[in-house]
């Protein structure tokens, strides 16, 4: 997957379930975020896979004819897959459920679910959760908090969001707010606690955390190209540096959690 393909196309997830009305509910709710495809069945489901590389998630039942989810999962990881499971469970499956546990599931969606929580909870696996930077950084009231900054510290965090790629420092936000960039850098870091180089590069680590899950594959100097720093070798040393790991071992330790 390229960089413009990755920014222009909707994550794709499959869905395995023979309840036809859930099927096309699910359809409806998920299609504004995802590209949905679905199966009826677990062969069903191992055969859109083997044809389809894109999928990044898939939300499983358990209780299927033909071939079950606890059937296709197993087969699934047979084959080293490392895609993001969640596991559709009812009053009947919960004892099916139970024998997922050693099979790398994300989590699991007891009906009746909570839509917007469901959503959130793909938004993660598939890379694609808006909030995660500020929260992480200014916790869950971040909202409230973003909102009681200074105007010209949310126009720099606006400005950093928007335009990572954009091989951006200090100096070009300040030019770009027509202010100093000491001025700037003061008032960054007295608002939010935190140095304005710091929030870039939170920013650019982040956005390339997600590309990782996304395209689920190492290329460092493409990654360091979406992620706005440029120079693989440096690319690589901030993200160590933000995260602990390497690119290779987050998206590792990222496919198996």
């Amino acid at each position: 997957m390229t960089i413009d393909e990755y920014m222009n196309e909707k994550p794709s997830i499959l869905i395995v379930d023979d309840e036809e009305r859930f099927l096309d509910s699910l359809k409806a709710l998920l299609s504004d975020e995802f590209e949905v495809l679905s199966a009826a069945n677990g062969k069903e489901g191992l055969r859109l896979l083997k044809s389809n590389s894109k999928i990044a998630l898939i939300l499983l039942d358990l209780d299927m004819p033909v071939m079950n989810g606890v059937e296709m999962l197993e087969r699934l990881r047979k084959k080293n897959s490392n895609i993001s499971v969640l596991v559709i469970t009812g009053r009947s499956s919960h004892e099916c459920a139970k024998r997922c546990a050693d099979l790398n599931v994300q989590g699991y969606v007891e009906k009746p679910f909570d839509s917007q929580q469901l959503i959130e909870r793909m938004k993660q696996l598939t890379g694609r959760h808006e909030k995660d930077l500020h929260t992480h950084l200014w916790g869950e009231d971040c909202e409230s908090i973003l909102n009681t900054f200074n105007p010209l510290v949310a126009e720099a965090i606006e400005v950093v969001d928007n335009e990572f790629q954009s091989l951006i420092g200090r100096d070009d936000i300040a030019s770009m707010l027509k202010v100093s960039p000491e001025y700037l850098s003061r008032v960054f870091r007295q608002e939010t606690g935190i140095h304005l180089t710091r929030y870039i590069n939170e920013r650019r680590v982040h956005e390339s955390k997600k590309f990782l899950i996304k395209t689920k594959r190492v290329n460092i100097s493409e990654v360091a190209v979406y992620s706005g720093i440029g120079d693989a070798s440096y690319f690589t040393k901030i993200f160590k540096k933000h995260t602990g790991m390497t690119p290779k071992e987050y998206l590792k330790k990222s496919s198996s959690s």
